[in-house]
């Protein structure tokens, strides 16, 4: 065992960290249906049943597909969802991120853990101290996980990969998310993806705060997803929003119509993906929230008549709109 666990190990740093492009994204629902994503459009493309209700998948830097379900190791075919054994791992985990083509990484029993892609072995790492709430993923260098406690963790490993040199706090009271992976959209940092439910969330790894990505798109829940490791972002990024959210706001031109109104508001924006509201009456009290999308109306026929704001939010930042809603 110990000789295996030193040879694995090695080979996870003759991979350079730069070899890694963010590739195709895919995750499996509750039945073991396997799907693609399209994170930038919020859509999917049903790949085929695995058959089996993985609690997790990974992808290894070699394109290959894995998945663990019931304390054992399959391989995925990413073409046709089609699962071959490999064996058994004697975990019961459901967190599987990839380390090298050899070795992929998950949590057990509040452990970090190692399993061999050729024969299913596991074996300890060290001692994470946090139970997965379905996930890890990496981010630039260190692993990050959300909890069961709803807190995302940054996990630096050392060197060698053979133990951890700390376990940092990064946020807390993120929803629950059974699945995660990294990914890169244009103009932005990386951000972690959380599946939550139905729902994909926007996880910044720099301060745990989030954002509505992509809602209702995962119909049947996420048990696992995975998605190739990223390039590390140099430099190194310190916020999760370097360009100005007000001027972001006003580049995708919210507008509201008509105005004064009665039953509804006309909503429009050049912006892709849903944003945030709250709608607030001259006392300061919010009487209305949501998300919503280009096209969408705002129902306001139950408020009463007078002056309200609509305070639009998108990360850390909100843009305020004037409106009057008459009898």
């Amino acid at each position: 065992m110990q000789h295996i666990r030193k040879l694995i190990l090695g080979l996870g740093i003759i991979i350079s960290l730069n070899s890694y492009g963010q590739g195709q994204v895919f995750a499996t629902i509750a039945g073991g249906d396997l799907y693609s994503f399209d994170l930038e459009n919020c859509t999917r493309s049903f790949v085929g049943s695995t058959g089996q209700g993985f609690g997790d998948i990974a992808i290894t830097p070699n394109g290959q597909l894995w998945g663990t379900v019931s304390g054992s190791l399959y391989q995925i075919d990413p073409n046709t969802a089609i699962a071959t054994l490999i064996g058994t791992t004697g975990l019961s985990a459901v967190s599987l991120v990839a380390l090298n083509d050899t070795i992929l990484l998950a949590e057990s029993g509040l452990n970090l853990v190692g399993i061999n892609t050729n024969t299913a072995e596991s074996f300890l790492i060290d001692t994470i101290g946090y139970q997965a709430s379905g996930d890890l993923t990496w981010y630039d260098d260190n692993l990050f996980m959300v909890t069961s406690l709803g807190m995302i963790i940054s996990i630096e490993l050392s060197e060698t990969f053979s133990s951890i040199d700390s376990v940092t706090l990064i946020g807390s009271g993120i929803p629950t998310c059974e699945a995660a992976i990294s990914a890169s959209f244009p103009d932005e940092i990386n951000a972690i993806i959380g599946f939550s439910g139905p729902d994909l969330l926007k996880i910044c790894p720099i301060d745990g705060t989030y954002e509505m990505l992509c809602q209702g798109l995962n119909v049947g829940g996420t048990p696992g997803a995975a998605a190739s490791r990223l390039e590390n972002q140099l430099p190194a990024p310190s916020l999760c929003n370097p360009t100005s959210v007000e001027d972001i706001l006003n580049k995708y031109d919210l507008r509201i119509s008509p105005n004064p109104a009665q039953t509804y508001l006309n909503f429009s924006t050049s912006f892709a993906k849903p944003i945030g509201y709250g709608i607030y009456n001259a006392q300061g009290q919010q009487v209305q929230s949501g998300l919503i999308s280009d096209g969408s109306k705002i129902q306001i026929e139950s408020l009463e008549s007078g002056f309200y704001l609509i305070r639009w939010k998108m990360r850390e930042s909100t843009k305020t709109t004037r409106f009057i809603k008459r009898k």
